[in-house]
C-alpha cells in the first residue's frame, strides 16, 4: 500500500461475462467497470507481455529502468509521439524535467499529451514536473510521488 492514501481497495472479479474491475472503500462500492477482453494474455504465452513483466519487475524490485521498444505508437499522432519519445529517450531513472523543458512551445499541451500517455511507467510521464511543484498525474499524484521517491527524487 502507498503511504498516505485513504484506505481503499480494488479488485477484479472474474465473471462468466468477463472481468469486472471494482474500486471500493470500507463502506461503499466506488466504481464498477468491465475490463477489456484480453484472452490472449491469459491463454497464449506472449513474448512481448513477458518482456513487459520483466521490465516492470526490474523497475519495481531492482530499481532498473531501460528503454522498452515494443510499444504500438500507431494510436498517437506525430506530435504526441515526438513528445513521448523525447521523454522516454532523454529523461533517465532518477531525473525529472519540467513540462516547459519537455515541450517549450506549449507546456500545457505537453501536460495533455502526458495525461493520455498510453504507456505509463514505460514512457515515464511521472518524471515530468511543474516548474512550481510536482504537477499532475493520472491516476493520482500520490502514485507519482511514490514513483519519484522510488527513483530517489523527493517531492
Amino acid at each position: 500500500m502507498i503511504e498516505g492514501l485513504v484506505e481503499r481497495g480494488c479488485g477484479v472479479y472474474r465473471s462468466p461475462v468477463g472481468s469486472i474491475y471494482v474500486e471500493y472503500s470500507f463502506e461503499f462500492i466506488e466504481r464498477i467497470s468491465f475490463l477489456p477482453i484480453c484472452r490472449e494474455i491469459h491463454e497464449i504465452p506472449s513474448r512481448v507481455f513477458h518482456l513487459l513483466e520483466k521490465f516492470l519487475r526490474d523497475y519495481f524490485y531492482r530499481g532498473v529502468w531501460t528503454i522498452f521498444d515494443e510499444l504500438n505508437w500507431d494510436v498517437l499522432g506525430q506530435r504526441e509521439i515526438s513528445i513521448l519519445k523525447r521523454l522516454q529517450d532523454t529523461v533517465p531513472f532518477g531525473s525529472t524535467i519540467t513540462y516547459g523543458e519537455l515541450y517549450p512551445p506549449s507546456p500545457r499541451y505537453a501536460g495533455q499529451v502526458l495525461k493520455r500517455n498510453p504507456f505509463p511507467i514505460v514512457v515515464p510521464c511521472h518524471r515530468v514536473v511543474s516548474k512550481n511543484g510536482i504537477g499532475g498525474f493520472t491516476p493520482s499524484v500520490e502514485i507519482k510521488q511514490w514513483l519519484l521517491r522510488h527513483e530517489g527524487v523527493l517531492f
